[in-house]
């Protein structure tokens, strides 16, 4: 049971679990904005919501669960770095984990998921800056030190290697725990 989706065994359930899981990802989403760290915590809590459709019900409705979400956090929700985060890296990357992990290399594995992560706030900030033209990231850029923004970059990176190991226990957790009331 741990590692075959029901798919098939139950459609109307898998059908409320997405939905469910994906309003519940909204939901985060658009309170994240009223909370000071809400730009960066909301969009790694609404991407673990999604992560028992990938787990149970399969990789693809995960995704299209994550484009639903992308385009109504698009529509809604007034704080576009956060949208962003969540859209480019922390919607589908609960989906995508167990691939990365199956590089074996854990070098190269870590290369990856790092790699991934700062591209990704790389393209954040070009398009909040030349697309959105946010003006508060603007003066912020202007009244920041280079080294502000380089223990800025430093300690992402550290939170996105805890929020790695995040994903591992909150899968066991919910495999060991939650699962079973979802799926009688």
């Amino acid at each position: 049971m741990a590692n075959q989706p029901h798919q098939n065994r139950n459609a109307p359930r898998n059908i409320a679990i997405g939905g469910v899981t994906s309003a519940l990802a909204l939901v985060i989403l658009l309170l994240g904005g009223y909370v000071p760290v809400g730009t960066y915590v909301a969009p790694i809590l609404a991407g673990l919501c999604l992560m028992p459709i990938a787990m149970d019900i399969g990789r693809r409705t995960a995704l299209v669960a994550w484009a639903a979400v992308s385009i109504l956090s698009f529509l809604l929700v007034p704080d576009i770095e956060l949208v962003l985060f969540f859209i480019l890296l922390f919607g589908y990357y609960p989906v995508l984990y167990p691939q990365l992990n199956k590089i074996k290399n854990r070098v190269l594995r870590y290369a990856v998921k790092f790699l991934l992560f700062n591209a990704v706030v790389a393209v954040v900030y070009v398009l909040l800056f030349f697309v959105f033209s946010s003006p508060q990231l603007l003066e912020d850029i202007a009244t920041s030190a280079t080294l502000f923004w380089v223990s800025l970059i430093v300690v992402g990176n550290i939170i996105f290697l805890l929020y790695d190991f995040l994903i591992d226990k909150v899968r066991i957790i919910y495999i060991h725990r939650i699962r079973r009331y979802i799926f009688k």
